[in-house]
């Protein structure tokens, strides 16, 4: 990760354990049409492991069926092209291009 970022491995330790704790703590909520809502956990496992740099983490098993669909349902991003990026504006401007690539056009509506 750290050469894909190219950022120094210096402090990496403890950036990988804060990571690591702030992915346990991040869910998913789905409200059903009946207005029950569930929220689900995206990992259900994680292990940092120290001197090593390894972090493991785990997919809640509930999420299977939404993550085996995914090719259909989703768009896919760059992680190369989305570090090259300076702000979250051009990062959601990347997302929202992305998401109209096959079709080709999309108008953008700007509230000024």
């Amino acid at each position: 990760m750290a050469n894909l970022l190219n950022v120094s491995t210096n402090g990496l330790s403890t950036d990988l354990k804060k990571f690591e704790k702030s992915l346990v703590s991040n869910n998913i909520q789905f409200e059903r049409e009946d207005g029950r809502c569930k929220t689900i956990s995206w990992f259900s496992y994680t292990e940092y492991i120290p001197n090593k740099g390894i972090l493991i983490i785990r997919f809640n098993d509930l999420l299977k069926p939404l993550l085996l669909n995914i090719k259909n349902n989703y768009t896919k991003l760059f992680l190369d092209h989305i570090i090259k990026l300076n702000s979250k504006h051009s990062i959601r401007i990347y997302e929202l291009l992305k998401q109209y690539e096959k079709i080709s056009e999309r108008a953008l509506n700007s509230k000024i």
